[in-house]
């Protein structure tokens, strides 16, 4: 099998600074992340996962949002239009994937029992694996919420299957047990969770048209 073709693989790096804050923004798989919180080399992470995901007890918490995955097809292809769709049905279609680290993949990978699957292409960027999906270079395991943000014309060559054997995906605020960040990170924590709010709104509003179940969210939001 070939090596897929990597389409993004330096994670983001964001600096943002005041005279009063100093505030540094980075990319990286959930695993790599708690990592370096671990070691005190961050202050706060996002990750995600599903429930196969524990997150140890060395962190504290707060979830965020429930997102619903999906499976992204070009609009053309034969599943499109389907009610639903078993992962284990799909282990012989061209996949976009996430690299290595990173929740989805390892979901997809678990459902699918994945180690032969056909990977053609790797993209860290949600963004970049629906274009390759509406470029018709494959098929993806996305969350809906990557979906709704992504490009508008690339949504409208894209076909949305529901995976019923697939869990919700959990974005999860975490930190080092009896840390106090610094004043910026703590910043970054509130809006974080400010804008969470609007995000299951969406999430919310996009399942209910789709005509899905509309994910359990966590009931209380509790800066960490």
């Amino acid at each position: 099998m070939p090596e897929p073709h990597h389409t993004d693989e330096r994670p983001a790096h964001v600096s943002r600074s005041t005279p009063e804050r100093s505030l540094e923004v980075q990319e990286d798989g959930s695993i790599a992340l708690k990592r370096r919180i671990r070691r005190s080399e961050l202050d706060i992470g996002l990750v995600s996962g599903d429930s196969e995901d524990l997150i140890d007890n060395d962190f504290r918490t707060i979830e965020l949002i429930r997102d619903r995955p999906v499976l992204c097809v070009p609009v053309e292809h034969v599943l499109a239009g389907r009610p639903e769709v078993h992962m284990s049905q799909l282990v012989d279609e061209d996949w976009i994937v996430q690299g290595e680290g990173y929740a989805l993949r390892r979901t997809l990978l678990r459902l699918t029992g994945g180690s032969n699957l056909n990977i053609l292409y790797e993209s860290n960027s949600a963004g970049g694996a629906l274009h390759l999906v509406a470029s018709s270079m494959g098929i993806a395991f996305l969350g809906l919420l990557s979906v709704l943000a992504g490009d508008v014309n690339d949504r409208k060559r894209v076909a949305l299957v529901p995976v019923p054997d697939a869990g919700d995906i959990v974005l999860t605020m975490i930190s080092r047990e009896g840390y106090n960040p610094p004043p910026a990170a703590r910043e970054f924590r509130s809006l974080v969770v400010q804008e969470s709010l609007k995000l299951r709104q969406r999430l919310q509003v996009a399942t209910q048209e789709l005509g899905w179940p509309v994910p359990d969210q966590p009931s209380q939001l509790v800066p960490a």
